[in-house]
């Protein structure tokens, strides 16, 4: 008898342990900056990477990008700490203008590789996931 007793729970305690998945999870937020090739400005910002979209103008508030008048001007955008398995997307007035990976970490958000044109961020915002 004791011997089934031994031979259910260990059955049992095998056939729960499978039935459970361990997620690794990253704390580590990301590290994303933003570059005015125009005036020469930079501002480097850490957003979460929870999900949840972050405004570009709390991010970068104390940073040269800071324009004033609530003006934030870029012209490129780069990932410099990428946790492993993160995505940045970076959207303006609710329109996608880039998505940044740890393998793509640099985008031209003016579109126009050959010329820097600062655009206004002050509508953007900032989603990072892993």
């Amino acid at each position: 008898m004791k011997s089934s007793s031994a031979l259910y729970f260990v059955l049992a305690a095998t056939a729960s342990a499978g039935s459970f998945k361990i997620q690794a999870r990253s704390d580590e937020p990301a590290t994303l900056a933003l570059s005015n090739d125009l005036t020469r400005s930079y501002g480097s910002a850490r957003v979460a990477t929870d999900g949840l979209p972050h405004s570009i103008g709390v991010l970068f508030a104390s940073t040269p990008i800071n324009g004033g008048g609530g003006q934030f001007k870029a012209s490129s955008a780069q990932l410099t700490v990428a946790p492993s398995g993160v995505t940045c997307v970076l959207e303006n007035d609710g329109e996608t203008i880039a998505t940044l990976t740890e393998e793509a970490t640099y985008a031209d958000l003016d579109g126009n590789p050959d010329k820097a044109i600062p655009i206004d961020l002050s509508g953007g915002r900032i989603t990072c996931t892993v």
